[in-house]
């Protein structure tokens, strides 16, 4: 959670709510694997938004991939069972 807040200039904290805001929302869900974390994006689940509804976090996730993908290519996926997962420490 530290490499992800650094990355978008918050605090761990603030990483941390709009985590568990994603979550209640049921973007994401996690997945405690000894003192890791593993994340998984649901890409079908629609933005909450009402005027951005009829778009799904999958097909902003593309639009943002394609604008910023050399910034993440160093990142190596943990797995892809729905879509591309990293793995974070507690």
């Amino acid at each position: 959670m530290r490499d992800v807040a650094g990355r978008v200039g918050i605090t761990e904290r603030a990483a941390m709510r709009i985590v568990a805001h994603l979550e209640e929302a049921g973007i994401l869900t996690r997945h405690k694997e000894g003192r890791r974390n593993r994340y998984v994006i649901h890409p079908d689940q629609p933005l909450r938004h009402p005027m951005e509804s009829r778009c799904t976090v999958g097909s902003l996730l593309s639009l943002l991939a394609r604008n910023t993908k050399s910034e993440f290519d160093d990142r190596q996926p943990v797995s892809a069972s729905r879509s591309t997962l990293y793995s974070d420490e507690d």
